[in-house]
C-alpha cells in the first residue's frame, strides 16, 4: 500500500484504524506476566530514545505498569510476517484506551481500568502540517 497516499485530514485516524484492525487476535491470553515484561521492553526503548517523540508513549506504559493494568493479549495473530504484529496491536490498543486488560487480577473493560487510576489513554497527534 505504499504507493497509496492518504488525505492529511485521515493522518490521525488511519493510526487508530490501523491499531483496531490488526488487533484481531485469537486463542487463549498470553500469561499477563509476559505482556507486562513487554511493556517493560517497550517503555525501556521510549526511555533511551529509539522512537522519535519518545517522551509522549512513556507516560502512560508507566502508569499502566505502577498500576498493575496489563493489557490482554492473546497467543496468536494471523496478520504480518513478523508473527508478532496481532499481539503489539493489542498492546497498542489497550495504551490507546480500548480492548481489555487484566486489572486488580480481573479481565476488564481497559476505559474502566482507566477511570479507576484516572489515567488518560494515549492520543496521537500530527507532528506538522495536519488539520
Amino acid at each position: 500500500m505504499a504507493q497509496y497516499r492518504i488525505d492529511e485530514a485521515d493522518r490521525i485516524r488511519l493510526q487508530y484504524n490501523a491499531i483496531r484492525s490488526h488487533a484481531s487476535g485469537s486463542g487463549q491470553p498470553v500469561d499477563p506476566l509476559y505482556v507486562r515484561s513487554v511493556l517493560i521492553v517497550l517503555l525501556n526503548n521510549f526511555f533511551t530514545g529509539t522512537f522519535r517523540n519518545s517522551s509522549r508513549g512513556s507516560g502512560i506504559n508507566c502508569a499502566m505498569i505502577n498500576h498493575g493494568i496489563t493489557p490482554m493479549v492473546p497467543e496468536h495473530g494471523g496478520v504480518g510476517a513478523s508473527g508478532d504484529l496481532v499481539q503489539l496491536a493489542h498492546v497498542a490498543l489497550a495504551l490507546i484506551g480500548e480492548g481489555e486488560v487484566y486489572c486488580d487480577g480481573a479481565l476488564v473493560d481497559t476505559g474502566k481500568a482507566f477511570r479507576q487510576y484516572n489515567l488518560k489513554p494515549f492520543r496521537f497527534t500530527c507532528v506538522k502540517d495536519c488539520p
